[in-house]
């Protein structure tokens, strides 16, 4: 896969019967070390500031570092960590159920299913896929 991509992060999370899709497209980089794939990108935050995101997929866990926490994704285990947000620090508990990785020459993708609690309570039920494309380079005349 080349160095520049396009990352789509789509999925959508279930709160009391009712669903909600998200979706995030953007240009990002890609590179490969000691078995493990990392995206990294910017992303705008709520009041339009940018900050630098890392997703790291290997074949038994993911984890995704941005503005504020590091969420950690492994099958079959439950990882909490905080999540600092501009009300104050959230405890976030996720439980993966579902973790599939797959790849090609030039694309890479991630399927999770998880469960979402914070401060101790369930509050949803997550399917998010990452995807990372090769850029193909366009030739000059």
């Amino acid at each position: 896969m080349t160095k520049e991509v396009m990352i789509t992060i789509s999925g959508f999370r279930i709160t009391d019967g009712e669903q909600e899709a998200v979706e995030l497209t953007v240009r990002g980089d890609y590179y490969r070390k000691n078995g493990n794939h990392y995206l990294l990108y910017q992303e705008t935050e709520d009041g339009g500031e940018k900050s630098r995101s890392r997703i790291r997929i290997s074949p038994g866990s993911m984890d995704m570092k941005k503005s504020g926490a590091h969420l950690i994704f492994e099958k079959d285990r439950k990882h909490v960590s905080g999540y600092m947000t501009p009300a104050g620090e959230l405890t976030v508990g996720i439980l993966t159920e579902k973790l599939e990785m797959r790849e090609d020459e030039d694309q890479l993708e991630a399927d999770l299913e998880y469960s979402l609690e914070i401060n101790g309570s369930h509050v949803s039920d997550c399917r998010i896929r990452v995807s990372a494309r090769s850029l193909k380079q366009q030739k000059t005349v």
